[in-house]
């Protein structure tokens, strides 16, 4: 279960996959309320926080002040920099460097078996398959979540994992000229085209769990008026960070 307050504290309970965000500013008793309300609801409904895997990580710029760490059971909570939720590692900084680090490594001990069916004499279509099952899908989980604030060296480490298996398939051959003759995208391209294809999906069905970060839509009796208008408002923002984040960048984009 999900529950948003606010978005300067991020306490996970990782034992029955609960997930909230605490306000902290000068309300800190809310802090420890709200998750005495977890505590509590976790035992009416027969589940027990495991303090052992219950971890506080500090986002943003609230990390360099000191922020009075959170108990459960009166045992503090550890707070740590780096920790991996449903697959994706999270940094406390909101870069990728470790999540790119540790999926590009994953996908090159996959590299390494399908170099050993190259030898066992596997054909060209078959190592394409299993790239493309295999490998592939490990460096686009959740690219939604992070691909819009990718950096280019990361993007580069990424790409060099196809070049990589494009080599182990097809030889020593320019890895532009294998995908211009075999109509191979890149993974950045696929991993857009993926964000595109989530975010219109959320626009476009009021029941998915993500409407509720749209802004609300303009006057459909101005845009009736318009010849190119857009369901929703532009997105002004300060940050790079939040210009390239799924929402804010779909709003402005992909209308």
């Amino acid at each position: 279960m999900w529950y948003r307050i606010c978005k300067k504290l991020h306490f996970k309970c990782s034992d029955f996959n609960s997930s909230t965000h605490l306000t902290v500013c000068a309300e800190c008793i809310y802090v420890f309320l709200s998750i005495d309300e977890l505590v509590q609801w976790s035992q009416l409904n027969r589940l027990n926080v495991n303090i052992n895997k219950t971890k506080e990580m500090v986002l943003g710029p609230l990390g360099k002040e000191l922020v009075v760490p959170p108990t459960v059971s009166s045992t503090v909570v550890e707070r740590v920099p780096v920790y991996k939720i449903l697959g994706v590692i999270v940094s406390s900084d909101l870069k990728w460097d470790d999540h790119v680090a540790a999926i590009t490594s994953k996908a090159g001990k996959r590299l390494w078996f399908m170099k050993q069916l190259r030898k066992a004499g596997v054909i060209q279509d078959d190592l394409m398959y299993y790239y493309q099952s295999v490998v592939r899908p490990v460096l686009e989980y959740a690219c939604p979540c992070w691909h819009l604030s990718l950096t280019k060296e990361q993007t580069k480490q990424l790409e060099d994992v196809q070049r990589r298996a494009l080599q182990i398939i097809f030889g020593n051959i320019q890895y532009d000229e294998v995908r211009r003759t075999h109509n191979i995208p890149t993974l950045a391209e696929r991993r857009l085209d993926l964000c595109r294809t989530f975010f219109q999906r959320i626009i476009r069905d009021r029941s998915n769990v993500l409407w509720y970060l749209l802004p609300a839509r303009r006057d459909s009796e101005l845009t009736a008026r318009l010849r190119c208008a857009r369901q929703y408002p532009t997105i002004y923002a300060r940050t790079n960070r939040y210009k390239n984040s799924l929402i804010a960048y779909g709003l402005n984009y992909w209308q």
